[in-house]
């Protein structure tokens, strides 16, 4: 248990301030109708309040009821409550309360109270306590008599108090690998994870600096890279992204850093953002062929951690697998028909009827050159046990495999069996490895697992590009339901 101290004002009123007599705006006393004196007022205090769900008291909420002349009987006003919290941040949330200035015809209670509202209980902001976030719940206006209610009634002629009830929720987080891995027995080709982190419910959620430990599944190292990137819900990079100090310890196996979060939940809120982390990891020597479902991801700050699974495949070095393809393509420089490398970073994996999952298809020059074409025509068919989802979003990497020029969504076309995707896209491709300046360009693309899957790994999707018939090899893998 601790103490907070908690203070609030009133910013705004869906009332005109001029026509309504609006006074006291960024204050805890607002008032409308010029001397009558009716308004709210809010009043906050020191209060002990535990972090585990129990209520406590925010402030007291009073509306001072006055018969008055105002141009409109139904409006809003927005609090604004400052939330300090010993030895942590102060954090400022924002309310809504629903009015109804009765048209008082009886001169009477009940039928002439006026009315309050919450309608909104969750604060879209999180108040951070020693690094972990927080979301303050209102459960309502809690009475003379000791019940709590949502809607306030606020008899004529009087000024009628009821504290505010809330409490503290953890905002937890979303963990997730947003991608397989899989590389064969004896490679040495570092492969790319994908974690996704983003929040759990609805709202934003700000935290400090938190520590982020990764355990490598078994078979794999972790090779050093790491990498972030904020996206938004089409697939483009929203905010910040750049390189993160990583430490390696237990032989590779684990890999920890610290950051920072700022997120939201793209599926409740398609204008937030979500963090993305990419991490290499190595095959190790002698690894053994399986699936390998033991890796692990935590982030935890002092009081709570939140998890997720990290999943790693070695197959057989003889087994079928999407080698990449050189592909002929004619390009505007330089002139004349030129040859690109393509292939699918990586794998995928889903489960009959599953969630969405994602592709990514790498195409790079063939030499040290950068080329550039026109417009190309793009066909993929998806693996067996799986349809395109409409989801097609690219960027461009540098050495070092950091995100470096142009990204963004692009409009695609899906057949009506959804098994094969189709666009045009115009590129210019150079070879990261042989010319450090150069860029590489990758497709990310959705799919969704078929209900009716069967349960395998399946190598017999297919991308071309131009129109040329070599085409590179596509997989993705249906897990056990």
């Amino acid at each position: 248990m601790s103490t907070i101290t908690t203070s609030g004002t009133w910013p705004t009123i869906t009332m005109d301030p001029s026509a309504g007599r609006v006074t006291g705006l960024n204050t805890n006393y607002i008032k409308w109708g010029g001397s009558s004196g009716s308004g709210y007022e809010f009043n906050g205090h020191p209060v002990e309040a535990k972090l585990d769900g129990t209520e406590f008291v925010l402030g007291t909420f009073t509306h001072h009821n006055q018969p008055t002349n105002i141009p409109q009987e139904k409006f809003d006003v927005y609090l604004d409550v400052k939330v300090e919290f010993e030895g942590n941040p102060p954090a400022d949330l924002h309310f809504t309360f629903n009015h109804f200035e009765t048209p008082n015809t009886t001169g009477s209670s009940p039928v002439d109270d006026d009315l309050v509202d919450l309608p909104s209980f969750v604060s879209a902001e999180s108040v951070r306590v020693n690094g972990a976030a927080y979301k303050v719940e209102l459960s309502g206006f809690k009475g003379a008599d000791g019940s709590i209610v949502t809607q306030f009634r606020s008899p004529e002629g009087g000024s009628n108090s009821a504290d505010i009830i809330a409490k503290f929720s953890r905002t937890l987080l979303k963990v997730w690998q947003q991608n397989a891995i899989e590389r064969k027995s004896g490679s040495d080709e570092t492969a790319y994870v994908n974690v996704a982190v983003e929040s759990a419910s609805t709202g934003h959620v700000d935290t400090d600096p938190l520590t982020h430990t990764f355990k490598a599944p078994a078979g794999y190292v972790w090779s050093g890279y790491a990498a972030y990137a904020t996206y938004g819900a089409s697939g483009t990079v929203t905010g910040s992204s750049g390189a993160l100090q990583a430490h390696i310890s237990d032989g590779g196996k684990t890999l920890t850093f610290i950051n920072a979060l700022s997120v939201d939940n793209l599926e409740l809120d398609p204008n937030g953002k979500r963090m993305v982390y990419t991490l290499g990891l190595t095959p190790e020597k002698n690894a053994q062929v399986g699936r390998h479902d033991d890796g692990k991801v935590t982030i935890e700050s002092d009081v709570s951690t939140d998890t997720g699974k990290l999943i790693g495949t070695i197959i057989d070095a003889g087994a079928e697998d999407t080698d990449p393809v050189t592909i002929e393509v004619p390009a505007t420089s330089p002139s004349g028909t030129q040859q690109v490398i393509v292939r699918q970073d990586g794998s995928f994996e889903g489960r009959p009827g599953g969630e969405s999952v994602y592709m990514n298809v790498i195409v790079e020059s063939a030499t040290a050159q950068t080329i550039k074409t026109g417009g190309l025509k793009h066909t993929l068919t998806a693996p067996s046990g799986f349809e395109w989802d409409g989801y097609a979003a690219y960027a461009y990497y540098g050495s070092g495999n950091a995100v470096s020029g142009a990204a963004g969504a692009f409009q695609v076309q899906i057949s009506a069996d959804k098994k094969t995707l189709t666009f045009d896209h115009d590129f210019k491709v150079g070879n990261p490895a042989k010319d450090p300046k150069g860029k590489r360009l990758v497709y990310t693309l959705g799919l969704k697992p078929q209900q009716n899957a069967t349960v395998g790994r399946h190598v017999d999707g297919s991308i071309t590009i131009g129109t040329g018939t070599t085409a590179a090899k596509l997989k993705g893998t249906i897990a056990t339901p």
